[in-house]
């Protein structure tokens, strides 16, 4: 039998031996050991630009390729990285750094970054890489591990949602970093304290410009750091997972609001509620869909009032996934929307065999219409295709006059934006609804 200073030893032993290791005989890439030997190596020498990489779709790949398949994607990381000055190393399980030159280091990380864009066909799998970066530029006399710290700090400033995969560390990172780190504590019990609330984005008709329906929106009142940005909270919720209880507590609340519209008596009339990739993954088995299921079973008709907005990004991410959970969702007699349209992937093909209702056409496209003849043309174009294959048309970020009569004059069925409404309390959206189907009987 061993006694408990035994086991120490043996552990202590294998610890000693895996940290000597100077690169892993099976996946070919540096030890976190031998990685941060040839950095601190670099550094010493030169200025260099030390790059913290994550792979953030890892898990998918995992599922796609296998787990014994997982060391090609390494492999193909570090051959994508170029010219470098210490070798692609593995700080964790899906976490990369290496390092490269300062002089024209912005050129060469884009190049790096552009590289990583690419799909890799890895056991005979085309896959795409979502690899995000931060990096942090290192004197001669800053320590390896604290520059390892400031360019990982640096990564996870990144909106990942947003589409962009390169971010730099300055002072002001620790500082968000910080921020965040409160708002994920906090957060956690602002929904029991009703710090969270919802207010409706009013959409009207592009006819008569009258309200015909409205998209829910979440806001946070934090009682120290006081409204907090969707941006902010909406990315730490999906990063933490709390995303799927807030995301139910704001279908609930959407779902009272689809109420009020159906006591109204008018048929046309929907609020829609935003669904995040996040919450979309989760299937079947996700809150929100079993949370509708019972609705569809006790309130059929509420609905009807009801819409779903999904990102291009959300059902691009799997088509085939996302076609099952749409179809069964759009059987429970709501509505489907695909917001963001136009700054996506997505191919006509596909989008003409999901059953989805309404595309919302991004503000991106709308912003300059009233000055740009190609954005006139892509936009007139889209909205046309698209009603001949059936879908209803929705322009979003309306914030000129010039910009409705364009939309109007494209065939576009509903506008939304600040040139009509800004988001408005629950009680006054109602309100704002019952008084045009007040005057318009």
């Amino acid at each position: 039998p061993w006694t408990n200073e035994n086991i120490r030893e043996e552990i202590r032993g294998a610890f000693e031996i895996a940290s000597s290791e100077m690169e892993d005989a099976d996946k070919g890439y540096l030890t976190s050991h031998a990685v941060k030997a040839e950095l601190a190596a670099a550094i010493s020498e030169q200025p260099v630009r030390l790059v913290v990489a994550e792979l953030g779709n890892s898990a998918s790949i995992r599922n796609v390729v296998g787990e014994t398949n997982f060391s090609l994607v390494t492999e193909s990381i570090a051959k994508r990285c170029g010219n470098v000055l210490v070798r692609h190393g593995l700080l964790s399980r899906d976490l990369f750094v290496f390092a490269i030159a300062c002089e024209d280091a912005d050129q060469t990380l884009d190049l790096i970054s552009e590289s990583l864009a690419q799909p890799a066909t890895i056991a005979g799998q085309k896959i795409s890489m979502e690899v995000f970066l931060g990096y942090v530029d290192s004197a001669v006399e800053d320590d390896c591990d604290e520059s390892i710290r400031k360019a990982t700090i640096a990564l996870t400033t990144l909106d990942k949602n947003g589409g962009i995969r390169i971010a730099a560390y300055c002072k002001s990172s620790e500082s968000n970093l910080h921020l965040r780190h409160t708002l994920e504590h906090d957060m956690h019990r602002a929904l029991e304290r009703r710090e969270f609330f919802v207010l409706i984005q009013p959409q009207v008709d592009a006819r008569t410009l009258k309200i015909c329906g409205g998209e829910a929106l979440v806001r946070w009142q934090h009682p120290t750091h006081g409204l907090i940005s969707p941006l902010q909270f909406i990315d730490q919720a999906e990063r933490s997972g709390f995303i799927h209880e807030l995301g139910a507590w704001v279908i609930q609340r959407t779902l009272s609001v689809a109420r009020e519209m159906q006591a109204i008596e008018s048929e046309d009339l929907r609020v829609s509620v935003n669904v995040s990739p996040r919450q979309f993954q989760q299937g079947f088995d996700a809150p929100w869909v079993q949370l509708l299921e019972q609705v569809a079973s006790g309130e059929p008709e509420l609905l009807k009032h009801l819409e779903l907005e999904i990102t291009e990004s959300t059902v691009m991410d799997d088509p085939a996934v996302a076609a099952v959970l749409i179809e069964r969702l759009s059987k429970l007699g709501l509505s489907i929307a695909l917001d963001d349209f136009g700054t996506g992937h997505s191919s006509l093909s596909q989008l003409n065999t999901l059953p989805i209702d309404i595309l919302k056409i991004d503000r991106s496209l709308i912003a300059d219409v009233t000055t740009n003849e190609r954005s006139r043309k892509l936009v007139t174009h889209l909205t046309s295709m698209c009603k001949d294959l059936g879908f209803k048309i929705v322009a979003e970020g309306l914030e000129e006059s010039g910009q409705i009569e364009f939309c109007q004059a494209s065939g576009c069925d509903q506008l939304q934006g600040f040139a009509f409404h800004k988001p408005l309390p629950v009680d006054e959206f109602v309100l704002r609804v019952i008084e045009e189907q007040l005057v318009r009987n």
